[in-house]
């Protein structure tokens, strides 16, 4: 059945000796639970695919921390306290460290651990939509210009509105909304990077300089395309590499570099996402 925003669900996750997991929800308002158990054969998991798992995690938990230093919550602060006084993050560490060397029982209770933080963390994160929201528009700010800059305003409104409302609906369309938002204009430099490498010659003599910035832009793109690939993040910190490398292509070839782009158009980018294929 459907239940309301914001609705309250408690998550128990076990593993019992014979290595099977059982994940308990429990809804109070409707007061019924539900609980699934995975059967386990074989190895647990790979250690790299809960490392994988954990990194993820831990840049979740930090996107978290920030909002909550800019935007506090007193339910969010507490269950960062929680987190903290377990010391989670630094068991699961120590844990994948000895299942690195091969001991199975860290792997399996690491895997479990990431888990349950995966849990916890969802659990703060559906608390701090509106903080989200507002530091998303804080950071699209200082890129947006023209028609970005005027639909900001008004989804900065429509916030204030939703939020003393309590509209849980109305701030996710307009948190899909900043996600847009946000992957065409963090695109933009990678696409104006992508572009001037695009209209190289396939041949073409250059001072050692030149050639070295050009290697530096194209190393970076095949950089971010696996990235894009694997379906990670692309970080504030890979844009201002991208900014800075492009400014080096651009110093280095100067009005050559100008010329070849004024005769050869880009490749083809959606206008909505700005998501060009990087591959091409």
């Amino acid at each position: 059945r459907d239940l309301p925003a914001q609705t309250r669900v408690e998550v128990t996750i076990e593993e019992d000796e014979h290595r099977e997991i059982k994940l308990s929800a429990f809804i109070p308002l409707i007061d019924e639970e539900f609980e699934v158990v995975f059967e386990k054969t074989g190895s647990v998991t790979d250690v790299e695919e809960v490392r994988k798992r954990f990194d993820t995690l831990k840049l979740k938990l930090k996107l978290i921390q920030t909002i909550q230093r800019e935007f506090p919550k007193q339910e969010v602060e507490e269950g960062l306290k929680t987190l903290e006084s377990l010391t989670v993050v630094e068991g699961i560490e120590r844990d994948l460290k000895r299942a690195a060397h091969g001991e199975p029982a860290p792997l399996r209770r690491a895997n479990l651990d990431s888990l349950r933080l995966a849990s916890s963390l969802n659990h703060l994160a559906g608390m701090q939509t509106e903080g989200r929201i507002r530091n998303s528009i804080n950071s699209l700010s200082k890129r947006a210009t023209g028609r970005d800059a005027d639909s900001l305003r008004t989804l900065r409104s429509d916030l204030d509105k939703a939020a003393a409302g309590n509209h849980e609906d109305i701030l996710q369309t307009i948190e899909k909304r900043l996600v847009e938002m946000d992957i065409r204009l963090r695109m933009a430099p990678i696409y104006l990077l992508y572009h001037s490498l695009f209209v190289f010659p396939q041949q073409v003599r250059g001072t050692p300089e030149q050639v070295e910035s050009f290697r530096e832009g194209q190393d970076l793109i095949l950089e971010i395309a696996a990235k894009l690939e694997r379906g990670e993040s692309i970080l504030d910190e890979m844009i201002v590499r991208v900014e800075r490398a492009h400014d080096r292509l651009r110093q280095a070839w100067g009005s050559q570099l100008q010329e070849w782009i004024r005769v050869k158009p880009g490749p083809a980018v959606d206008e909505t996402t700005g998501v060009i294929n990087l591959k091409k």
